[in-house]
């Protein structure tokens, strides 16, 4: 299957939920638009790179992104990865030979995937001496048609996968894999910003974990005020912390003694992730 995109309310409520990617979602509303001046419409998505400081939700957002376009979401930890064949397969001749994560991601019903490589900017050295190369025929789509795991050793049409990628350093990106990628600056979001995100954080929160739905639906104000200036991981964190003093206190309604912010902002110039 391909993706079939969500509504234009969802995308709104994508946009509010996550004010300060507006610019991002804004492109790919774009490319949905274009999309279906095709017959049968077909969502391509070309390689999106996140750039911003940590903590400000940009993994968060790849999931609802994925979300909206409807299609599975898989995720590779660029910073742990000592070697490609975690993303291209070993040679089964190999004691530990196996396929890897393109060829797992495609084992589905869904064609179009997303693929988040978190933290590309952060290669161990094992893979910054490869110079990232086996990405770069994943990313061109004409090249991707002919893709082969190292294990299976089949053709596998990976061109219609999307790419998203994060980084907190574009300049520690090597440059031909960098020109693959869309790039989008994630600023930190505005105080007037924040409202929104505390509030999306609070209902993810609660729609991830049962026990949230113990607390009252609504966010009280001073929790609010409290938590302008935090990160997005970090309000997550300084909730979820305030829920379980309540929780030890035999209560389960929070208060403000409760909330004990968590890692708080130290300048604005650094933002969030």
């Amino acid at each position: 299957s391909l993706p079939t995109v969500g509504s234009s309310l969802e995308m709104d409520r994508l946009k509010s939920d996550f004010p300060n990617f507006a610019h991002v979602a804004d492109f790919v509303w774009g490319r949905a638009m274009l999309s279906r001046l095709a017959h049968p419409a077909v969502m391509r998505l070309p390689p999106v790179l996140l750039d911003g400081p940590p903590g400000t939700g940009k993994t968060a957002f790849c999931t609802r992104l994925a979300q909206w376009l409807q299609v599975p979401i898989h995720h590779v930890d660029m910073a742990s990865m000592d070697t490609a064949f975690k993303l291209t397969g070993l040679d089964a001749g190999y004691a530990t030979g196996k396929p890897g994560a393109i060829w797992d991601a495609l084992q589905g019903s869904c064609m179009a995937p997303i693929v988040v490589l978190d933290e590309l900017d952060k290669p161990s050295r094992a893979s910054m001496e490869s110079g990232l190369a086996y990405l770069l025929a994943l990313l061109e789509p004409s090249s991707a048609t002919r893709y082969k795991d190292a294990c299976v050793g089949l053709p596998l049409d990976a061109s219609r996968m999307m790419w998203l990628a994060t980084s907190n350093d574009v300049s520690a990106i090597d440059a031909p894999v960098l020109t693959r990628f869309r790039v989008f600056r994630v600023d930190a979001p505005t105080q007037h910003q924040m409202r929104s995100v505390i509030l999306s954080v609070w209902r993810a929160l609660r729609e991830a974990e049962q026990w949230a739905n113990a607390f009252p639906e609504a966010m009280p104000e001073d929790f609010t005020a409290e938590l302008i200036g935090l990160t997005p991981r970090a309000v997550r964190q300084s909730i979820e912390d305030a829920c379980m003093r309540a929780a030890v206190a035999g209560r389960r309604v929070v208060r403000l003694a409760d909330l004990q912010p968590v890692a708080p902002l130290r300048s604005r110039g650094m933002g969030f992730l």
